[in-house]
């Protein structure tokens, strides 16, 4: 059975709580097989609120496939409960740098200061100082986001932008990217992973002929 990865779905746990959104799928590049899910927070809940620069610090959990209990166009749901969810690890695709010179507390900051109680009050920890982040995927890992752009290898032609991935619900095999397409075609199609030859991190190049690529029919959830 083919199981559909929509990207920007809500995610949800076990005991029906808010994980987030379906923010990246994971894939192992030699097999293309999915690997992962990259979970991204809501802001409040994970905690950055109040860091500094924690807006733009990722909020990205990562997710084993193998927790993915189902997916429909509304809903992804996992199999875990809201704690074991939140015990996982951050996705983290490369090393966050220190800020210039080492980073000290102000001579005012105490455990007990305002802003790091209403930021427990608020769904995140205590504040923490910056740190470096160490990747942790595999060599041969890439991800895919909504919007990745897709392109013909030649002639070089940008063909459309990602919507979704569809695996193989057994073996977690992509089967499947369906792929928006550009100008006056605005319906999506599902690009059989057979075309793909080259998946880097959101950019998919592939080799399909022409005839091909327009003869592919308009995708349709459920279809």
């Amino acid at each position: 059975m083919v199981q559909s990865l929509k990207l920007g779905l809500s995610v949800a746990t076990s005991d029906a709580r808010h994980a987030g959104t379906l923010h990246r799928v994971v894939i192992d590049e030699p097999t293309r097989t999915v690997t992962a899910i990259a979970v991204e927070r809501p802001l409040i809940e994970s905690g950055n609120l109040l860091k500094p620069g924690g807006w733009e610090k990722p909020r990205d959990v990562r997710v084993p496939i193998d927790v993915v209990a189902a997916a429909d166009e509304h809903e992804l749901r996992l199999s875990l409960a809201e704690k074991d969810f939140l015990a996982l690890p951050p996705y983290v695709i490369g090393e966050v740098p220190e800020p210039d010179g080492e980073w000290n507390p102000p001579p005012e900051f105490r455990a007990e200061d305002v802003s790091m109680r209403v930021g427990a009050l608020l769904g995140g920890g205590l504040y923490e100082p910056p740190h470096d982040d160490v990747e942790n995927r595999s060599p041969t890992e890439r991800h895919l986001s909504h919007g990745a752009a897709v392109w013909q290898r030649e002639p070089h032609t940008h063909l459309g932008d990602l919507d979704r991935v569809l695996m193989d619900e057994a073996s977690h095999q992509v089967t499947a990217l369906v792929v928006r397409r550009d100008l006056v075609f605005r319906h999506d199609v599902a690009l059989p992973v057979r075309y793909v030859v080259d998946l880097l991190d959101d950019l998919v190049h592939v080799d399909i002929p022409e005839a091909e690529w327009d003869a592919l029919g308009e995708y349709r959830p459920g279809s």
